[in-house]
């Protein structure tokens, strides 16, 4: 099972989603308890999560509750932003992030 994991803070998360994340964030906790095999994605979004104190937040998270069996950090990508248009959504335009950016943020993931 794979989840999407974009910001720890329920009100960031709702400003870009559209959605609350505490049922997720329940629902991962949940599944972490139980020891369900899960991936968590973590796409990084510049000027939304792409600090080392937004992801210090989300490894926070895992210490308390336990680590999937992968975390993976995504660069944000606009694959989907054609779709949006088409139905007259609003969407919010980020940069991609550079691949120095990921990499950094990931060694927040790495146990020592």
């Amino acid at each position: 099972m794979s989840l999407f994991l974009q910001h720890k803070k329920h009100k960031k998360y709702k400003k870009y989603t559209g959605v609350d994340n505490k049922l997720i964030l329940k629902n991962l906790e949940k599944l972490l308890e139980i020891g369900a095999p899960i991936w968590v994605r973590i796409p990084i979004i510049p000027g939304v999560n792409d600090t080392k104190e937004e992801m210090k937040k989300i490894r926070a998270f895992f210490d308390i509750n336990g680590y999937p069996q992968k975390i993976e950090l995504l660069p944000y990508h606009v694959m989907e932003e054609h779709k949006y248009l088409a139905i007259g959504k609003n969407i919010n335009k980020f940069n991609v992030p550079n691949n120095e950016v990921i990499n950094n943020l990931k060694n927040i993931f790495i146990k020592s």
